[in-house]
């Protein structure tokens, strides 16, 4: 696997994430964006790229963000657990999960009970994933710098979640501010649970993925690569920004329940040191069982993120 280094002046078209066959469906720009591209690499190993209101221009280092609020918001077909009527010590066994894996990233977050609110809606759970906005502009809680979890019994296997990232495709349409802050938030399923047993997704380790995004993270091999704009894609190519974070490696893409460590999709000339794909990082979609890591650039690029477009965002 080829790691990133320095693009100068490139152009780059952003695709939709839409992978039927993992599990998150968080939204990145709209396909067809053409942006230009003037990359700077941070000494941390972070790309903080101009050009557009999803690239963060190159700063000082940012601070960790505050503890973020979690509003909860169960969402079941029925009061009976079988429909995702969950009880409070499930969900805080998945708010523990959450404090402690991102905790050695310096990223804390505020809940407590209050917080939390559980739904009976039939047409918000089931098979749907049509709903989405309805749902959350009825549900949603405080303001941009907060995050909505919606723990939602979606009863399709392969569906773990989904989130939205702070410039969503909302933005770039010129959706309203009151609504892009309505649909903001994280979507998981009910089957994503720790204890599930769920065959790869059985941890609790879904809401950090999807907590990711809402931070800005994109996918680690970011949709394999279409962006590069060359026909046809070359998700290997040196200059090809993938997630836009230099200290995760190059690579066409990690098959959902899968957790090879050796796997390496990019691999380098003969003879030099392999540098293998990133699939024990939470940003790839591999497995619970495989998730162990954020790297240190996913870290700084959170931070800066939030800086840049959460922390002074107070409109409710």
């Amino acid at each position: 696997m080829v790691l990133s280094t320095l693009f100068v002046g490139l152009l780059a078209t952003i695709p939709v994430l839409a992978h039927d066959h993992t599990f998150c469906d968080s939204v990145v720009p709209p396909r067809n964006v053409t942006l230009p591209r003037n990359g700077t690499v941070g000494t941390n190993g972070t790309a903080f790229i101009t050009g557009s209101p999803w690239r963060l221009t190159k700063r000082q280092t940012a601070p960790a963000p505050p503890a973020v609020p979690i509003y909860i918001h169960i969402v079941a077909g029925s009061q009976s657990r079988q429909d995702g009527y969950l009880t409070d010590a499930e969900v805080d066994t998945q708010m523990d999960i959450i404090h402690n894996l991102f905790q050695p990233y310096g990223i804390t977050f505020q809940h407590d009970p209050s917080m939390r609110k559980w739904v009976v809606n039939a047409s918000w759970a089931g098979p749907s994933r049509d709903n989405f906005n309805e749902m959350k502009e009825a549900l949603h809680k405080g303001d941009y710098r907060a995050i909505n979890l919606y723990i939602r019994n979606i009863t399709v296997e392969s569906y773990g979640g989904s989130c939205t990232n702070p410039w969503t495709h909302e933005e770039v349409n010129k959706t309203p501010f009151p609504s892009r802050l309505l649909r903001d938030g994280c979507v998981i399923n009910t089957a994503t649970l720790s204890g599930s047993g769920h065959a790869y997704m059985d941890q609790g380790k879904t809401a950090v993925h999807e907590i990711g995004h809402w931070f800005g993270l994109f996918h680690t091999y970011e949709d394999q690569g279409v962006r590069d704009g060359f026909n046809p894609p070359n998700p290997c190519w040196v200059g090809n920004p993938d997630d836009d974070v230099l200290d995760t490696p190059k690579c066409k893409g990690v098959a959902a329940g899968q957790c090879n460590k050796k796997q390496n999709t990019c691999p380098e000339p003969a003879g030099a040191e392999p540098v293998y794909d990133a699939v024990d990082n939470y940003m790839s979609e591999s497995s619970d069982a495989c998730y162990e890591r954020f790297t240190e650039g996913q870290k700084q690029r959170m931070y800066a993120v939030y800086e840049k477009y959460r922390k002074g965002e107070t409109r409710g």
